[in-house]
């Protein structure tokens, strides 16, 4: 805020000067500072906004990658060669050979190649007109890495935001009960996992985090000709 009322302050110094110096009407020019200082404040205004959902989002990813290169580098597993740091290995690889690679003369990863050709490399005596790439063999076995990482975490993610209920199921008799239950659940908009033991009597299902209620389980039970309620 301070700094907005220092260059507000700097624009209607200039202004006036400017009309002293070439013998306009001060009034006028006044009135030309005023439209200046009204647009200086929007603008003011319009930095000061609340970053959007997606904004504070991305901000958090970023924040948590940084995190992760992080821990990786006290792990002796990220040895970038440029400031800042790559996230492309991070993203594919978990870990950074890179700074380690352009020290024994070895190619680096594309974005650290971006970042020596844009005078962002940290190693001395290292001339940024020689650093290469890694080739496309190299190149494609880091993305099906991060194919296959970036399932595991999605994955990760999807269990993590999965509720697990566990239900008495009474009336259960034969393996078709079982299966009868189970397809009835399993129906149930935001049902993932459904698992019925005639043996224990009960059925464990699993489903997406407040787009569930119990009550609709235990009806789904109750529609297909069984009682069921939670089990303690």
């Amino acid at each position: 805020m301070r700094r907005w009322w220092v260059s507000l302050a700097v624009l209607v110094a200039l202004g006036l000067f400017i009309s002293l110096w070439t013998k306009t009407d001060v009034l006028s020019a006044a009135n030309e500072q005023a439209k200046v200082a009204q647009a200086s404040k929007k603008a003011g205004e319009k930095a000061s906004e609340k970053p959007s959902q997606t904004e504070r989002d991305i901000k958090g990813i970023h924040k948590q990658l940084e995190k992760v290169k992080a821990d990786l580098a006290k792990d002796g597993k990220y040895s970038c060669c440029i400031n800042p740091t790559c996230d492309f290995c991070a993203l594919t690889v978990l870990m950074c050979p890179c700074g380690k690679n352009l020290s024994e003369g070895k190619p680096v990863c594309p974005e650290c190649l971006a970042g020596w050709k844009a005078g962002q490399g940290v190693l001395k005596d290292v001339d940024a007109n020689k650093v290469k790439m890694a080739p496309d063999e190299m190149l494609k076995k880091m993305m099906e890495m991060k194919a296959k990482l970036i399932k595991l975490i999605g994955s990760a993610i999807e269990k993590a935001s999965l509720e697990k209920v566990l239900l008495k199921v009474e009336g259960l008799y034969c393996s078709a009960c079982e299966t009868k239950v189970q397809s009835a659940l399993l129906k149930i908009p935001g049902v993932k996992e459904a698992e019925v033991s005639l043996e224990k009597g009960e059925a464990v299902v699993k489903h997406d985090k407040g787009k569930v209620a119990t009550a609709q389980l235990i009806e789904a039970i109750k529609q297909s000709g069984y009682q069921a309620s939670v089990k303690e």
